[in-house]
């Protein structure tokens, strides 16, 4: 099965952003047609960003950093909008994503859109700044507890100290390394639990409090990055 495939089956698994009742702007089609565009732009984009930890580990890097910062909401996707206010403007496209030396001004402004081209501009510019992080962090293994520094250092842009925060996105990683390929044999760790269709409205409220949270609390340092 095709990389495409593969991601696209396991990311429909995941909880689908919450919007109070009769505000949800898509139909479940809508949002499936969508996550459609999301795991082909991944799949297109990452051969384009080698990675010396391989394709399979960046596809599921990119896709947890973007559901875990925006849920793959509608509105920041096709909108450049969100509930959250995109870190006062400064954060861009699935990957709430700053203007800085490793995506430029110019860049930066072009990465809206929940087109398969705007998709693809963004899971670039991510690959390139999880690939950055990983060198900051010195990441060389393929473990939920070595990418979660990659992805503390993604979200706070201040260093590679672990969050509970970033524990949780490195098993949501290791989950979806599991959907896509062998786990490392030098790893004891297991795959967390699936993360299945929205259980309950509770839950999913939870988990967008939790970005609401995690965006009222991020830095301004992605910008010196």
């Amino acid at each position: 099965m095709a990389l495409k495939e593969l991601l696209l089956a396991a990311i429909v698994q995941w909880i689908p952003p919450w919007y109070p009742p009769d505000e949800n702007p898509e139909t479940l089609e809508d949002y499936r047609a969508r996550l459609d565009v999301i795991a082909e732009a991944v799949a297109l984009e990452v051969p384009k960003v080698p990675w010396y930890l391989g394709d399979e580990a960046m596809a599921a890097a990119v896709l947890t950093i973007w559901y875990g910062e925006t849920r793959f909401a509608h509105e920041v996707h096709a909108l450049g909008q969100s509930r959250w206010g995109q870190d006062v403007g400064k954060a861009k496209c699935l990957g709430q994503i700053h203007h800085s030396r490793i995506v430029p001004k110019a860049e930066w402004e072009r990465l809206e859109g929940a087109t398969l081209s705007a998709t693809r501009r963004c899971a670039n510019a991510t690959m390139r700044m999880v690939r950055a992080m990983a060198y900051q962090c010195k990441t060389r293994q393929i473990q939920p507890g070595a990418f979660a520094h990659i992805f503390a250092a993604y979200g706070s842009g201040r260093g590679c100290a672990v969050s509970e925060e970033a524990q949780s996105r490195g098993r949501r990683w290791y989950w979806l390394m599991s959907k896509l390929a062998k786990p490392s044999p030098t790893t004891s760790s297991r795959p967390a639990a699936s993360e299945g269709p929205a259980r309950t409205e509770k839950a999913a409220r939870d988990r967008e409090a939790g970005g609401r949270r995690h965006a009222r609390s991020k830095g301004q340092s992605r910008d010196s990055l």
